[in-house]
């Protein structure tokens, strides 16, 4: 008995997805609001599969970062939304976002990260310095 085994082709994407991050506060409400948005820039969209070509699926991050406790403590990174994506259209954006219920403190920094998957990796990782 033959079996046959298709092979799948693990390779980086030609797609170029962007991250960049905000921090908000409308007016009037109380709470504060992190967004994350990717957006493929790339002028082709992006799949996770192609024929006997296999692009894993994008993970996205988005995290808060404060200074350890004390001097000499690491960061402490919190995990504040998570999502994984297989496909995105060239031009298209996905939001993450959430609500904070109190004001970041002064030199926090917010990130989304985009997991490994495209030619372009400088642009897979925003960050922003609360209140800036």
């Amino acid at each position: 008995m033959l079996i046959s085994m298709t092979r799948l082709f693990f390779a980086r994407s030609p797609a170029d997805l962007s991250a960049s991050v905000f921090v908000t506060q409308e007016q009037g409400i109380t709470q504060w609001f992190v967004r994350g948005i990717t957006k493929n820039i790339g002028g082709l969209d992006y799949v996770s599969a192609h024929g006997r070509l296999y692009y894993p699926g994008r993970t996205l991050t988005l995290q808060q970062v404060t200074r350890g406790a004390r001097p000499g403590r690491p960061d402490v990174v919190r995990v504040l939304a998570t999502r994984r994506i297989s496909n995105l259209k060239a031009g298209d954006s996905i939001t993450l976002s959430t609500v904070l219920t109190q004001q970041p403190a002064a030199g926090t920094r917010f990130q989304l990260v985009i997991s490994p998957g495209d030619l372009q990796s400088d642009n897979d990782k925003a960050e922003r310095i609360y209140p800036r």
